[in-house]
């Protein structure tokens, strides 16, 4: 499958169209040591809109293992590819209710489904989740918001380790 311009980088959100960041590529080692060790993986779905200066958390899952994860970051995927880029006959909408529209450099819609058919980096990111590293996949695309008018939506499917054994940061009260 093609990938759309993607590009490895270690940044959260791309500046260019229809762009992922791809997290947990660059070294997967071992990170868990010190007496610590990964109690189960949770995973999120949330879109942000600055402009907008909004954040809708859509969903969240604890999941015991890697593999559980991203299965459930890939489900997500397909379930926001679906609302943002549907395709005519595959869901709840009549065939005849979506119109093809001119091509665009901008689809979040198209960045989660290749990401969700990228087995091969599913695998790596698999990898990174066991060795404690957390991992995600973002893109970011226009929408029009009533009141505010033309505004960058980013969008975010992650998941990390949470770790039993580590040290807890105490919050210190100032007087």
């Amino acid at each position: 499958m093609p990938h759309h311009g993607h590009r490895f980088a270690g940044r959260s959100w791309n500046d260019g169209p229809a762009e992922f960041t791809r997290t947990g590529v660059n070294s997967v080692t071992e990170s868990v040591t010190g007496g610590t060790r990964v109690d189960g993986f949770w995973c999120e779905t949330v879109v942000r809109c600055p402009d907008a200066g909004g954040e809708w958390y859509l969903g969240g899952h604890w999941a015991a293992t890697p593999a559980e994860a991203l299965r459930w970051l890939r489900s997500q995927a397909l379930r926001l590819a679906d609302a943002l880029d549907p395709r005519p006959g595959a869901g709840p909408l009549p065939a005849g209710a979506l119109a093809a529209v001119a091509s665009s450099p901008w689809s979040p819609g198209r960045v989660f489904r290749d990401w969700a058919d990228d087995t091969a980096f599913l695998r790596v990111q698999q990898a990174a989740l066991a060795a404690g590293r957390p991992v995600s996949a973002n893109a970011r695309g226009p929408d029009r918001i009533r009141g505010v008018g033309e505004v960058d939506v980013l969008y975010s499917l992650s998941a990390r380790p949470v770790l039993r054994g580590a040290p807890a940061r105490r919050l210190l009260r100032v007087t």
